[in-house]
Formats: C-alpha cells, structure tokens, sequence
C-alpha cells in the first residue's frame, strides 16, 4: 500500500504515513487493488493515447476536461477514463474515480449523469457483454463492457469483464457500506 499524500510505500496496518504524517484510509487500499487490477486493460491492448485512459497514464488534460465535463472534484484520484464522445471532447463515456463511477451517456444530455459511490457497490459481476452492479439492497446497475473498452471483441469483452468484475468487487469491498436512512431512522425509533 502507498501513502496517498506522497506515495512513500507504507507497512501493512500502518495508521499513519510515516514519512509525511497522512492518515491512512482505506482509500488508498482501493487504489493499490485498482492498480494491480488495471493490467488487463495493458494487457488487452485496450488503453490508447487519446479515448481510453488507467491510472498512472492519464494525461494532465484529459483529468482537467474530466474533471468539469463530469462535474468531479479535486478531493477524488481519477482512476480511469473511457471517452465515447465523438471529436475525443472527454464529455461522454465513462470515469472511474476513488469515489466511485460516473457515466454519461449522451453529451447531448449532461445532467443525466448518472454517478454511484463505492459505498453503494456489494459485487460486481459480468454476464453477456454486461457488469452488474449489486448494491446492499440486491438491486443493480449495470454498464455495459463498451464503456470499458474501445475493440469490440467479445472473447476479449468476457476476459476483461470477468478481471474487472473481481477487481471492482475488491475495491467495493475497501469501503465502508452506506447506510440506509430508513435503518437509522428504525433503529432510532427501536431505542
């Protein structure tokens, strides 16, 4: 695992950077798994230099158009970024980030973005072209793999899918579950 605030590499367990004094969350376990999760992409042929992007080859550019394109802050790592628009305007596709995915179909229709937390993320499965997200409550999003990837290639498609389903369910798993108001209203109402 490595520090978030200056990259020292830090022990397992460790609380505290000790090189720059950084609290250590769980953020940066999610990073790390991502990290070594990221290869299939290098190893597909599917990142490129100007629509599809991993973590550390993401471009100064490319993150600040993310960045307000998908309304994302400077609080959250941008981890990946498959761009659908046409012209490469980083407007459309898909972004990955330490808190979670972002996804917006048609730039002709910005605000449909649709953006869901890690925290609200059980498992993630592939089937038929497809990731499923599974959340707390057995309901699920799911994003097609076109948004992992540029060639359409479906043998290529289910290896990807598959890696980053259990990639994905790793990094879920990094992070605290939301919790559901109605649960804290009843817990509330049972005290």
């Amino acid at each position: 695992m490595f520090c978030k605030n200056c990259g020292k590499e830090l022990n397992d367990g460790a609380k505290v950077c000790p090189n720059c004094g950084t609290k250590v969350t769980l953020v940066n376990a999610l990073i790390d798994i991502f990290k070594s999760g990221r290869r299939i992409w290098a190893r597909e042929g599917e990142l490129t230099q100007n629509d599809c992007f991993a973590l550390p080859q993401i471009p100064e550019d490319v993150k600040s158009y993310v960045r307000s394109n998908f309304g994302i802050g400077y609080d959250e790592q941008i981890l990946f970024v498959r761009d659908t628009s046409f012209w490469d305007t980083k407007n459309q596709g898909l972004v990955i980030t330490d808190g979670g995915f972002y996804v917006i179909e048609d730039n002709d229709h910005p605000n449909d973005k649709i953006f869901f937390p890690w925290s609200a993320i059980q498992r993630v499965e592939y089937k038929d072209a497809m990731l499923y997200f599974w959340g707390y409550q057995n309901d699920s999003t799911y994003i097609g793999i076109s948004y992992f990837m540029k060639h359409e290639d479906y043998d290529k498609a289910r290896r990807i899918g598959m890696s980053l389903a259990q990639t994905f369910t790793s990094m879920a798993q990094c992070v605290e579950p939301e919790v559901d108001p109605f649960d804290i209203a009843a817990d509330h109402y049972d005290q």
